[in-house]
């Protein structure tokens, strides 16, 4: 038995705390309603974050794919990236060229002349246009080995011509090797 003078029975006590409780009520489903908003931005950023790691793996597995050599540089012309094709011309591996002057890997000269030839992503990088070697240049690896060449070097800038901005020369080795008479010479199996 409740006794009479209890708090339970008393309707004074239950009015008097009525809008105590009514906004406690509310506090508390204000936070069940943003502790679930908040679990969905998780979710959607979760998401969000694993769309753009498949994205950027999507993009180093096209840039290794791609059939010439692709080197990428921030704008002192440091290496940042390279393909397999990249690495076969030069004779550098990716891992041993970045962080490296572009000037220092890809050693370029005219075979005609002799003469060593400009490095093209400083010319990007001073004219923000895509820049062309001229022909007969000639790519010597880090062997000696030398590879005739036809090259084109592009300016790489963030979608609102941002401060991101990177050149990415394009080598295209044209399907075999310079003697010593400066002649080509057919790598095996080419046609």
């Amino acid at each position: 038995m409740v006794p009479e003078n209890s708090l339970l029975l008393n309707p004074s006590v239950f009015y008097e705390y009525r809008g105590m409780i009514g906004f406690t009520v509310l506090i508390m489903l204000i936070l069940v309603l943003l502790s679930g908003a908040l679990g969905f931005a998780i979710i959607k950023l979760k998401n969000a974050g694993s769309q753009l790691i498949q994205q950027k793996n999507e993009l180093y597995i096209t840039l290794k794919s791609i059939g010439d050599g692709v080197i990428s540089t921030d704008t002192d012309a440091r290496i940042l990236f390279m393909n397999g094709v990249a690495e076969k011309l030069t004779g550098w591996t990716w891992k041993e060229a970045i962080g490296r002057k572009l000037e220092d890997i890809f050693i370029i000269h005219n075979v005609i002349s002799g003469e060593t030839v400009d490095n093209p992503v400083q010319k990007v990088l001073e004219s923000r246009k895509i820049v062309e070697l001229a022909n007969h240049t000639v790519l010597t690896s880090r062997q000696g080995e030398q590879y005739h060449i036809a090259d084109s070097a592009a300016p790489i800038q963030g979608s609102d011509n941002t401060e991101l901005f990177r050149c990415c020369p394009c080598v295209q080795g044209c399907n075999g090797t310079v003697s010593n008479q400066r002649g080509i010479e057919t790598e095996p199996g080419a046609a």
